[in-house]
């Protein structure tokens, strides 16, 4: 392949679309050598995303050292069971679902099967005051690719020192204020 981050050919010959763009295939046989341009279109779809499915409040807690459920939510023109998990990453770290913990279940009452994996919160890199989430992915047949975002409220010890310390720093910005009130009175 010309370009490997658009298309590569494993050693059996094996060529799998990577990402939009045009590359060159070479086929080499016996000192004879072809090549086929070709271009790969994937569908770009925006997907709803349920974090926490079933609860009100998306809090993901840094401290927890548990996992966040994560439900890529089927429409009347989107199946999310067409959604290939291993393909899946959340987070600003980009992690993988839990291979053991996939789930088809209608989640939001709507008669459609969604798609749940669970993620670990500790790999996803999540930090204090992100006020949303990004999941992307691809679909198993056509590769189409796939993003989501949620909203989300970051906890945890970390989140409390930061704004302890931003509730410090402006109360010091009050008094220097007051303070040059004060020598120029």
């Amino acid at each position: 392949s010309s370009n490997p981050q658009v298309a590569t050919v494993s050693p059996a010959g094996l060529i799998e679309a990577v990402d939009n763009g045009t590359a060159t295939i070479t086929v080499t046989y016996k000192n004879q050598s072809t090549a086929f341009p070709i271009k790969v279109d994937f569908k770009k779809l925006t997907v709803p995303l349920d974090i926490r499915p079933g609860k009100r409040r998306k809090t993901i807690n840094l401290d927890s050292g548990g996992h966040v459920r994560v439900a890529i939510l089927s429409t009347t023109s989107f199946a999310a069971t067409t959604v290939n998990p291993p393909t899946v990453k959340f987070g600003p770290a980009g992690t993988s679902p839990d291979p053991d913990h996939v789930q088809t279940k209608d989640v939001n009452g709507d008669g459609r099967p969604d798609l749940v994996l669970r993620f670990r919160i500790q790999d996803a890199g999540f930090q204090c005051g992100q006020p949303t989430a990004t999941l992307i992915g691809r679909t198993l047949i056509l590769g189409d690719q796939i993003s989501g975002t949620d909203t989300i409220n970051v906890v945890g010890k970390a989140c409390r020192r930061d704004r302890d310390r931003d509730r410090d720093d402006r109360n010091d910005d009050d008094d220097e204020e007051s303070d040059d009130r004060d020598r120029h009175s």
